[in-house]
């Protein structure tokens, strides 16, 4: 191991990034504030900033959390697939093969969790973002827009929303679904 990662994991040095963590992302939207506006009524993002501010929902609510999910899911599973390896036995006999074949599908199960999150959630949140900045573009270019394709549009932003809501509560049945070995214990 890294000798600046042991640095990094003590206590005392994770609780500092941990509030610096919680500082930067409650500091960083801040500028949404400032750049909404009410006009006619309606209180949104206007010219420039609204495309900025859709490519900034792209970034962090679209690919980072995907990307992430990604990244910790292959080093918990190479973690896990390590363990095993450092705990298997010398010798062979039927309780130790059936220890090792719970060890195997806890592992599968945990794979199977980590790829099923990461899967409902490319599906549930990669249209916001997208759909908002297809809006966001066609407005600023000063596209006319028949009225059903507003309606259309406002239907597909609504439909996003709500799978956007869906990815928050389907954490708990995606586990529940998946993880029988877990459940047991």
């Amino acid at each position: 191991m890294n000798v600046y990662f042991q640095i990094l994991i003590q206590p005392t040095n994770a609780r500092y990034l941990m509030c610096i963590m919680f500082l930067f992302w409650h500091i960083f939207p801040i500028h949404i504030l400032f750049s909404t506006t009410i006009i006619n009524g309606r209180c949104n993002q206007f010219g420039l900033y609204y495309i900025l501010h859709n490519i900034y929902l792209i970034i962090f609510v679209g690919f980072i959390p995907i990307i992430l999910m990604s990244v910790f899911g292959y080093l918990t599973y190479r973690n896990v697939r390590q363990l095993q390896l450092r705990i298997q036995p010398i010798s062979y006999s039927t309780v130790n093969h059936r220890g090792s074949i719970i060890t195997q599908s806890r592992e599968r199960q945990l794979f199977y969790m980590v790829l099923g999150e990461t899967f409902i959630h490319v599906i549930t949140i990669l249209l916001y973002p997208f759909i908002l900045l297809e809006i966001a573009i066609t407005t600023y270019m000063g596209v006319v827009k028949s009225i059903d394709r507003i309606r259309i549009e406002n239907f597909i932003v609504t439909i996003a929303s709500l799978t956007f809501f869906i990815n928050i509560g389907s954490r708990f049945y995606i586990f529940f679904v998946m993880s029988k070995t877990f459940r047991k214990d």
